[in-house]
């Protein structure tokens, strides 16, 4: 179970690939959580980006603490960095949520594509059943509310809560043809859906991104700035 908790969040990226763990057992004799845990800053305040290679008992350590995971799927991948014990840890009860780590090792930064990956890398291991797409989609919604500790204020749409709305187009000839239940019309939503389905964006009751457009930025516009600063940050740092 998550809870509501307030203070500061302690947010860092943890036991991510093979090497980081050598190098923290060889300099303090137990693995990153471990070490967490006894400099005190593992507690329900800390948001721990990847958590790839958790031991059994940093995983009883996170579940007692009541930390949070923050899964990166793609990112994992791409540097070859291992796969997360994700239905485990939602099994232990630790809160789990979805991220894109950074551009560099994440090139599409597409929640989409996290949620399908989330889902598709246990599979092999784990049987088919594992990972429902409705799971997946709670994990990019009320999963990142909770790692927040904002499930008071945002994550779901209820009475009271943010006015926050992604309003997604699931007609188009690369959906599947019937969605007659929740359960299919997450499945299309994990499995089959794209940033080309969000039709509206609606922000703390403001539209930011109304039938296809945004609202505010000029997007042309925003493009050829990025690509102003690119060309100017790459003249910096070539050598001459």
């Amino acid at each position: 179970m998550t809870r509501d908790f307030d203070g500061m969040l302690f947010h860092t990226h943890a036991a991510e690939n093979s090497r980081e763990m050598q190098a923290v057992r060889s300099r303090y004799g137990m693995d990153n959580v471990e070490y967490f845990a006894s400099i005190g800053v593992l507690h329900a305040n800390s948001c721990l980006a990847h958590c790839v290679w958790l031991s059994d008992r940093e995983l009883a350590l996170m579940q007692e603490r009541d930390s949070r995971v923050l899964h990166c799927p793609s990112s994992n991948l791409k540097l070859g960095s291992g796969v997360a014990r994700v239905p485990e840890m939602l099994r232990r009860g630790i809160s789990v949520s979805l991220g894109a780590d950074g551009a560099p090792c994440n090139n599409s930064l597409d929640m989409f594509r996290e949620m399908r990956l989330a889902a598709l890398i246990q599979k092999s291991a784990h049987g088919p059943a594992v990972m429902r797409a409705q799971e997946v989609l709670e994990l990019a919604t009320t999963g990142g509310a909770a790692a927040l500790g904002l499930t008071h204020a945002i994550g779901s749409i209820e009475p009271g809560k943010q006015a926050d709305l992604v309003l997604l187009d699931l007609s188009g000839v690369g959906m599947p043809c019937v969605l007659e239940s929740a359960e299919q019309i997450a499945s299309a939503i994990v499995y089959s859906g794209s940033p080309a389905n969000v039709d509206s964006v609606m922000i703390a009751g403001t539209w930011l991104f109304r039938k296809g457009e945004f609202v505010f930025l000029e997007e042309a516009r925003l493009q050829e700035t990025a690509r102003e600063e690119i060309r100017a940050l790459l003249t910096r740092v070539e050598p001459t």
